[in-house]
């Protein structure tokens, strides 16, 4: 009987861990985003320059956005934990109604924002930069 406790926690566990998994962090996109917010040469940023996979829409959450809203628009737990940060901004990127790459955008040199708070597609790919001055 506690080998099959123990199994059953253990495949909670597992399956916990593969719903955080679905997505990878990618650093690349988050560096480029982070040196173009920084340069303060433009205040527009198109997706489609920085990213060298396929995805079909984006999704940008801001500060304490509520774990439970990710989960319901993108399929993944939190995994960056900004439901209770205000330090970041997130941006997942979902390819066939699944996530598949994230960021973690540092707040340090502005805020991403969504022209006409439109979803982002890859025709559709632009985030402004807005820099409290």
């Amino acid at each position: 009987m506690k080998k099959l406790g123990l199994l059953l926690i253990s495949a909670m566990l597992l399956l916990a861990a593969c719903d955080l998994s679905n997505a990878d962090r990618n650093s690349g996109v988050e560096e480029a985003i982070h040196a173009r917010m920084q340069s303060g040469e433009t205040d527009t940023i198109q997706l489609g320059h920085l990213t060298d996979f396929e995805w079909d829409e984006a999704f940008l959450f801001t500060p304490y956005t509520p774990e439970d809203s990710i989960k319901d628009e993108v399929g993944i737990k939190d995994p960056s934990g900004i439901s209770y940060r205000d330090d970041i901004q997130l941006l997942v990127f979902a390819k066939d109604e699944k996530a598949v790459q994230y960021v973690e955008v540092s707040r340090e040199f502005g805020d991403l924002t969504r022209p006409n708070h439109r979803k982002l597609k890859p025709k559709n790919d632009m985030l402004r930069i807005y820099k409290d001055e």
